[in-house]
């Protein structure tokens, strides 16, 4: 079996799965599939801060407060422009 037609279960799961764990949620399908890790974390967005390990599992998605809005706004890659977020 390919690499790219193991992946998509990988991601159908995560998908499925509940946001606020979703750093519990890779490490649980790396350590099912290790050879998907790489792909995984490639393919999934991720909250900013501490990488996934042992010991620091239930980072949560962190919010930011958009003070010009008075908004809050979830922190991550996909927003994310050099400094700042958008």
């Amino acid at each position: 079996m390919e690499s790219s037609s193991k992946i998509i279960p990988a991601l159908n799961i995560l998908r499925r799965l509940p946001p606020s764990k979703i750093r519990q949620n890779i490490a649980a399908v790396a350590t099912l599939r290790p050879e998907l890790q790489d792909e995984i974390l490639q393919r999934v967005d991720q909250p900013l801060g501490k990488p996934p390990n042992s010991r620091n599992l239930t980072t949560l998605l962190e919010l930011e407060m958009d003070t010009q809005k008075g908004e809050y706004f979830f922190k991550s890659e996909f927003n994310r422009d050099g400094d700042s977020y958008r």
